[in-house]
């Protein structure tokens, strides 16, 4: 685990931000993490915004909780939040993160955020992130220990898929958790395979994902549930789209009288009201 002070600082300079360790007043008597300080009306707003998608939400909320009302567990969160919205720098951070960790699943895991950054093309993070598989790989034992096999090349024992799984293969992930639903594990064995599957991009991962988010009781994974439904429908081949739109509208019946679902654009700050 990174100390408080560390994880503060790592995460200033990936977001390239300010170093702000702490809350203490500048010398024109404004505390630095003011600038970070979303209100009562805005947190909300915002954080509803990222679990439908969009990355900006997503880094404003994380940076509230890093630099004004600092929340660990609330900062990870939506730094999750953020890096499954597809911000580069959130996934950088992440990769990071996991690369820290003692545990060698976590390792394996940052082998897969980091490889995304190092695939968008944005330069100034490739780079970075080209050296992080390079130490990831040189700590597993050499080349090539960072990037999972090709479907064909899978694995058929279990611990094997786990760590192609982990590395990022959708099929492997899919697989995984396809032998815990056979099993009726612990719901949170059976939930982190679910989002891990749909981190990865397994279509049939995410549509499960969002099945069980919209059944929740919680308005707020009703809409990480739309999140996960639009990604389905984006990548599913012909056959496939019917059910992944009749989730999203199922969705939208749920949720109805708050955010719109099916016309939320990921790039938008503020989505659609009902009848808008």
């Amino acid at each position: 685990m990174i100390p408080v002070d560390s994880h503060r600082r790592v995460v200033a300079l990936v977001l390239g931000l300010p170093a702000m360790l702490g809350c203490a007043p500048t010398a024109s008597g404004i505390a630095p993490g003011m600038a970070y300080r979303l209100d009562a009306s805005e947190l909300p707003r915002l954080e509803e915004a990222a679990l439908l998608g969009s990355q900006s939400a997503a880094l404003e909320v994380t940076q509230h909780y890093t630099f004004w009302d600092y929340d660990v567990e609330k900062l990870s969160y939506w730094q999750l939040v953020a890096a499954e919205n597809g911000k580069l720098e959130a996934q950088y951070h992440l990769a990071l993160d996991l690369s820290e960790s003692e545990d060698a699943d976590d390792r394996l895991r940052a082998c897969h955020w980091a490889n995304a950054v190092a695939q968008a093309g944005r330069q100034d993070l490739r780079e970075n992130a080209l050296e992080l598989v390079k130490h990831l790989e040189t700590q597993a034992g050499g080349d090539g220990q960072c990037r999972h096999v090709q479907d064909e090349g899978l694995p058929s024992a279990l611990p094997a898929l786990k760590r192609e799984a982990l590395l990022g293969s959708p099929h492997a992930a899919f697989k995984v958790l396809q032998h815990y639903m056979s099993e009726t594990p612990a719901l949170d064995v059976l939930s982190s395979w679910q989002l891990l599957a749909s981190e990865n991009g397994s279509m049939q991962g995410q549509l499960i994902l969002a099945q069980r988010l919209m059944n929740s009781p919680q308005p707020h994974d009703w809409l990480r549930a739309c999140f996960w439904a639009r990604a389905a429908a984006q990548s599913a081949k012909r056959e496939d789209h019917v059910e992944a739109q009749t989730l999203l509208g199922a969705i939208d019946a749920k949720i109805e009288g708050r955010r719109r679902c099916s016309a939320f654009k990921p790039d938008d700050e503020t989505p659609p009201r009902d009848g808008e």
